[in-house]
């Protein structure tokens, strides 16, 4: 048994290395969702875009700020203090404290006309509900010398097209860890490795690449209610480097054929609850099938 266990476990350490770190295993990925997705429903209704300089700026630059009224009660005061200690994890999901106001929350915010037109738009009238997340980002003392994995600059492969939309759960100010990245035109001209999905620090991201990590990035600093949309796909950034906490909503939307599991599935009930709320909000209702 112990033997077993053994081998087990460092072939789980493998399948979790190739996973995280090399692209034909996304690539692969990807292929199997299709052969076992491919019949899936999904809306191929097409939207009018409602604001032109907003999706411009999102399909020129991979990143746009949407004004939204949207009004939540998550927030650090409603989950228990221990969490901040959790095993010493930088990045804690507390989607299952606040999943029926998270459900309303993403309902309301996906039936927006002005941002379920820039989604549908971006992803040529397909998208997909990939993951729904609430993270609460833990803080580090001192100074972040040395930062790790996620820490440091990479592109996100979820899929050849992706977004994030960051709802601010916290007010969100450079010491919170602020979303810090380098626009999808000076992106563009990275050189990016052919297999090995890359993990770049500050001296080599000067040094490689010519990008100041400093003068070179953007950071979507906003107060609490602020709401963004991002392609990481395109972007290159970082990881949340923060002395204080924050709290984001994150909805990360693919194609129906992403490149790989989510680390927070939506399982079919879940996704039967979003779908109720998101026909009884007052916004238009688009897309039948999105949360199938």
């Amino acid at each position: 048994d112990k033997i077993g266990n053994g081998i087990f476990m460092r072939l789980k350490k493998v399948i979790s290395f190739l996973r995280w770190r090399i692209k034909q295993f996304r690539y692969a990925t990807k292929g199997l969702y299709w052969l076992i997705g491919k019949n899936r429903p999904t809306t191929s209704e097409s939207l009018k875009v409602l604001d032109i300089d907003k999706s411009n700026k999102l399909g020129d630059f991979g990143y746009v700020e949407v004004k939204n009224n949207f009004i939540s009660d998550i927030s650090f005061e409603r989950f228990p203090s221990k969490l901040s200690q959790n095993d010493g994890k930088a990045v804690i999901d507390v989607y299952d404290y606040f999943s029926d106001e998270t459900n309303i929350l993403v309902s309301e915010i996906l039936s927006d006309v002005y941002v379920s037109s820039l989604v549908n738009n971006y992803f040529d009238h397909k998208p997909w509900l990939w993951n729904v997340s609430v993270t609460y980002t833990v803080p580090q003392t001192g100074e972040i010398d040395f930062p790790v994995d996620s820490q440091m600059w990479h592109f996100d492969y979820g899929d050849k097209t992706q977004l994030h939309l960051m709802y601010y759960l916290s007010d969100v100010d450079e010491e919170c860890g602020p979303f810090t990245f380098v626009d999808a035109i000076k992106s563009s001209k990275i050189k990016r490795h052919l297999s090995v999905i890359e993990r770049v620090n500050d001296n080599d991201l000067k040094k490689t690449h010519d990008i100041d990590p400093i003068s070179d990035s953007i950071k979507l600093t906003g107060d609490r209610g602020s709401l963004f949309v991002v392609d990481p796909g395109r972007l290159l950034h970082q990881g949340a480097r923060c002395q204080r906490p924050r709290m984001v909503l994150f909805v990360s939307i693919t194609s129906r054929f992403p490149m790989s599991k989510p680390n927070h599935l939506i399982g079919k009930n879940k996704r039967l609850n979003l779908k109720e709320a998101y026909k009884e909000s007052d916004s238009v209702v688009y897309n039948d099938n999105f949360f199938l």
